[in-house]
């Protein structure tokens, strides 16, 4: 067995490490975010997948999902405050510039981009659940290579965000709600995700116990009344692809 690779190992430091490092409450990150989300909103207002998967590369907000699913797994309360501190502050970064770029856009319409996504189903639950799955591996590894780039572009966080801002800006409730339930189910099944696979890994080091029963019956509960939508979405889907 080759033992040299360490950088391949599941390392409960280099995930600690890459978490706390990521989770930055800093004016400089919330500026990339907010360029990510004009430039989201140019390819879905263009209907440019290129300029989209741009925007997700770059944009920073599965950082704080990540920290909120380990900071849930390793029960270090301060850890997940700042998790969600800068999850809700680049949430609403991100909504207010997508507000602002499409208020002032003259494309008013929504392009195809835009409309896809608004029909979350089960399928985005899978990708989001995976996504993290992938995410928390690759934080564990001192050089994330290509993992974390691929997870970004196939969780798509910005997009729906970005959506929801267009719903905003053009007073359709219907996009916003839509939008916002698939960036919801992104949100939730990737720090989903990352705190199960924090508890598989078993960081000893960084926890004294397993998640209360209380806490892991509230989780199931959320999980399902969450996907419950997507998989009536789903049937919805494949109905009309038979029909």
């Amino acid at each position: 067995m080759d033992m040299d690779g360490e950088d391949q190992l599941l390392k409960s430091d280099i995930i600690d490490k890459h978490v706390r490092q990521n989770l930055n409450l800093s004016w400089l990150n919330f500026a990339v975010l907010f360029c990510a989300t004009i430039i989201a909103c140019v390819g879905l207002n263009m209907n440019s997948v290129a300029v989209i998967i741009g925007a997700m590369l770059i944009s920073p907000i599965m950082d704080p999902i990540i920290g909120m699913g380990y900071g849930v797994g390793i029960r270090d309360t301060k850890l997940l405050r700042k998790a969600v501190m800068v999850y809700l502050i680049e949430m609403i970064v991100g909504l207010i510039a997508a507000t602002i770029y499409f208020s002032l856009s003259p494309i008013k319409d929504a392009s195809e981009q835009i409309i896809a996504r608004t029909q979350p189903a089960i399928w985005d639950v899978l990708v989001a659940f995976f996504g993290g799955v992938a995410g928390i591996i690759g934080s564990a590894k001192k050089d994330p290579g290509n993992i974390l780039p691929g997870v970004a572009i196939a969780t798509a966080l910005i997009p729906p965000l970005s959506t929801v801002g267009y719903g905003l800006s053009q007073f359709k409730w219907s996009i916003v709600f839509s939008a916002g339930y698939l960036f919801l189910i992104n949100t939730f099944f990737i720090a989903l995700a990352t705190m199960l696979g924090t508890l598989i890994f078993n960081f000893k080091q960084h926890r004294a116990s397993g998640i209360p029963v209380k806490n892991q019956v509230l989780i199931i509960i959320a999980a399902i009344v969450i996907t419950i939508p997507s998989l009536i979405s789903a049937s919805t889907l494949v109905k009309q692809t038979y029909n």
